[in-house]
C-alpha cells in the first residue's frame, strides 16, 4: 500500500510535498523532517545519472559516516517513485 501511495504522491504533489509525506507518514517511526533536503538531493543525483554521488547527511551512517551515496538514501527511504531511470536499473 505504501508504494502505491508514494507513486501517487510522486505524480500529483510537488517534490518537496511528496518527499515530506513519504518520510513523515509512510515510515515508522517517522523520518525527521531534516532529511527532506537530503532525500531531494539524492533523488536529483540519481536522476542526473550519478547514484554514487556522496550526499551530506545530518546523521552518521554506520558504513559511510556523514557522506552517503545517493542510491543508499533512495533504497533506505523507498524513494524509487521519484527516480526516473532510462536503464531501469535498481538502486
Amino acid at each position: 500500500m505504501g508504494n502505491l501511495q508514494a507513486t501517487e504522491f510522486a505524480n500529483l504533489a510537488s517534490l518537496e510535498q511528496g518527499i515530506t509525506w513519504q518520510l513523515r507518514c509512510n515510515h515508522y517511526p517517522p523520518v525527521p523532517a531534516s532529511m527532506v533536503p537530503v532525500a531531494i538531493a539524492a533523488i536529483q543525483a540519481c536522476n542526473a545519472g550519478d547514484p554514487e554521488r556522496l550526499i551530506d547527511s545530518p546523521f552518521e551512517h554506520r558504513q559511510y559516516g556523514f557522506q552517503v551515496p545517493a542510491y543508499e538514501f533512495i533504497n533506505a527511504y523507498h524513494l524509487h517513485p521519484w527516480v526516473y531511470n532510462d536503464d531501469d536499473e535498481d538502486y
